[in-house]
């Protein structure tokens, strides 16, 4: 199976079994098989699998104009392959051919309810084409596997929703759970024209900025609201001391969780340098 580069790494694990093989025996409560790569792939014949890895270089590559004909001949083929299915969605979805898209995650779905990638496809599809309420009730879809142990209890995100800026490529994603020291709610990466990795940005709602939160809003607070800040995290390169460093900046805070619309208006606004660091620091990496 090939490596995934830059726009699609997270999708890349989802799809291709690099993480389900490791998370199988985590999804034991549910009762449908969640096939994977490994095994989709040895039920081909000779011609098949030269054409699918064929169409794994070009997508891994994040050429998924290329990657989608022979992963749609593969589906014509061998309809029952869910994995292939899936891995054909994701490459229709990075083209914009979302129709198709839908036809292929509904038959996924019809024979498993429980395929957690495949209602990870949903809510992107969804999320691109602006269906809120669909997108939604994914998300909390999701969450609900997750507590029932169908999702792999190490993954923290998914890819939900691309956004062209400018000649730039936004990707965001949708936490499962807030994760990391700093309870990442929501995630972004931001790609130059050339598919470079230019900042990477964070919605996170740290506890240790709760006291004083709570000590300024005790009403709020007790009500289950939390402080959130907008973060900024660009790859500085080298130091003079040889050590690998990172920018860190603040965008802002709110005082209460923002609406995905709202946290989205934002990441575009960083994205687009519309919106300005309150506060940087540069420091070395761990």
């Amino acid at each position: 199976m090939q490596s995934c580069r830059f726009q699609t790494l997270h999708v890349c694990l989802l799809i291709t079994g690099l993480l389900t093989e490791s998370a199988a025996a985590q999804a034991v409560a549910t009762t449908s098989h969640l096939e994977i790569g490994a095994e989709s792939v040895a039920q081909m014949n000779p011609d098949q699998k030269v054409r699918f890895d064929t169409a794994a270089k070009a997508f891994g590559a994040g050429d998924y104009a290329a990657a989608l004909p022979p992963l749609r001949q593969l589906v014509e083929e061998l309809p029952a392959d869910s994995f292939l299915a899936k891995y054909a969605a994701e490459a229709a979805i990075n083209v914009g051919e979302y129709s198709y898209t839908a036809q292929l995650v509904s038959s996924v779905l019809s024979s498993n309810p429980n395929d957690w990638q495949a209602h990870t496809l949903r809510a992107r599809l969804a999320a691109q084409q602006g269906d809120s309420s669909t997108r939604d009730t994914e998300i909390a879809q999701l969450a609900s596997l997750r507590q029932k142990g169908i999702v792999p209890q190490q993954l923290t995100q998914f890819p939900i929703e691309r956004v062209k800026v400018g000649n730039k490529s936004l990707l965001i994603f949708q936490s499962l759970f807030p994760w990391g020291n700093f309870k990442v709610h929501n995630y972004a990466r931001l790609f130059d024209s050339t598919g470079k990795l230019e900042m990477r940005m964070t919605l996170e709602s740290s506890d240790f900025d709760q006291p004083g939160f709570a000590k300024q809003h005790p009403e709020a607070a007790a009500a289950g609201d939390r402080l959130f800040s907008y973060d900024g995290y660009r790859d500085m390169g080298t130091n003079a001391q040889g050590q690998h460093s990172e920018m860190h900046m603040t965008f802002g805070f709110v005082e209460k969780e923002p609406t995905y619309e709202q946290m989205k208006a934002r990441f575009i606004q960083i994205a687009d340098a519309q919106a300005k660091a309150s506060s940087s620091n540069t420091h070395p990496i761990p």
